[in-house]
């Protein structure tokens, strides 16, 4: 028992590795492909907005406070601001841009209001940059297309930003590069929204292996158990002349000694699985299937410890009459009926026998009796007439 619980659990563990370890790979392509999706939309997005940039007024850009009063930088700022406006609600945090000048990154125009924080002035460098983020801005300056970096922190936060370069279309000379950064969480929570349902449904998978598991190890240790008692029972009952038969809930048979055997005439293979008063029943009136189905819900049955005699048949057709006393047991949590069957037919010869012996005998005392009341009579008669003489 101790080693069949250790071999149990051990392919419980198996089972829900195995769930795990492909749930766990199938969340994980699920989000890489909401990743790869997410970065699509924002690329695309990015290069929208980029459409939306005249290259020609970064020209007289001098990325220094004297742009400020300059009608082009304030010209691109309500673009950004406009753009970051319409895109507050796609996670969208600030739109901006920027230039390599020397080993410097200066910032040219931004969406956000003078004051605000994440506000950068002309100017201004991009302090403490990270080495993605620098590594990004190189590639993107000397690169076509736009370039996705993160998630990456800097002095502002933690963001996943689509960087694209702005340049002329004629000429190909690149005047600046146009940042949009998005805030991290909102990235997280796009991926982990595509990787909920797959994540979920790793756990339900895994909560209805673990109810399978347990409903079919119930049923094999019922199983076994019921074998085991059977071995039991049949190592008991095989020696025995009487025929010992037993029926689950259904009415049917899961047990048939030698005796059944050697009584019916049907091997146990003949019978195992079948309804065992369809096979031995002789009268149709003993196979009431209600019976055998409120013993199989309750356990109770009128015949419960009482000797009966019922008429059956064997396989050859031929019938005869067995004492039949009946019990009841549980296995495996499911109602059994233990049936012993004796064969009777010479206690009923002889029963019927012994009658008639004494209904001959009776006729005989009959008509010993009758003779003597004629006796007496005729004696009476014989009197009657010497009286007369």
């Amino acid at each position: 028992m101790k080693n069949r619980n250790y071999y149990n659990f051990f392919w419980l563990l198996l089972g829900l590795g195995v769930i795990f370890i492909l749930g766990a790979h199938f969340t994980k392509f699920v989000a890489n492909d909401a990743a790869a999706e997410f970065n699509a939309s924002f690329i695309s997005l990015s290069e929208t907005y980029l459409a939306g940039v005249n290259p020609v007024r970064f020209q007289n850009l001098s990325g220094s406070l004297a742009d400020l009063g300059n009608p082009d930088y304030i010209r691109l700022r309500e673009q950004l601001a406009k753009m970051d406006m319409a895109g507050k609600n796609q996670g969208i945090r600030w739109i901006y841009t920027m230039r390599p000048v020397d080993d410097n990154i200066v910032f040219l125009v931004d969406s956000v209001a003078t004051g605000q924080f994440g506000h950068s002035e002309p100017g201004d460098l991009y302090q403490n940059i990270p080495s993605d983020m620098l590594s990004a801005i190189n590639a993107a300056w000397a690169g076509e297309s736009t370039v996705v970096v993160g998630p990456y922190t800097d002095d502002w936060g933690t963001f996943l930003s689509f960087l694209s370069p702005i340049k002329d279309f004629e000429t190909g000379q690149k005047y600046a590069i146009l940042g949009t950064d998005v805030d991290y969480k909102y990235f997280k929570r796009a991926v982990y929204a595509r990787s909920l349902p797959p994540i979920l449904g790793t756990i339900l998978v895994a909560v209805f292996y673990i109810f399978l598991f347990l409903y079919f190890n119930r049923l094999r240790s019922a199983h076994l158990s019921i074998k085991e008692e059977k071995e039991k029972f049949r190592a008991i009952t095989e020696s025995a002349k009487d025929a010992i038969v037993v029926m689950d809930n259904m009415g049917l048979v899961v047990f048939w000694n030698l005796g059944a055997v050697n009584m019916f005439g049907y091997k146990e293979s003949e019978v195992l699985g079948k309804n065992l008063h369809n096979i031995i029943t002789a009268k149709k009136e003993h196979r009431d299937k209600k019976n055998i189905i409120k013993f199989g819900q309750s356990g109770e049955s009128a015949v419960l410890g009482k000797n009966i005699e019922l008429p059956v048949k064997r396989k050859d057709g031929g019938s005869f009459y067995v004492e039949l006393t009946v019990a009841r047991v549980k296995l495996g949590g499911l109602w059994h009926a233990v049936g012993v069957m004796r064969d009777i037919t010479d206690k009923r010869k002889s029963t019927e026998e012994l009658k008639s012996h004494a209904a001959e005998l009776e006729r005989i005392n009959r008509l010993m009796v009758d003779r003597e009341l004629k006796m007496v009579e005729l004696k009476k008669e014989i009197n009657k007439f010497k009286d007369i003489k």
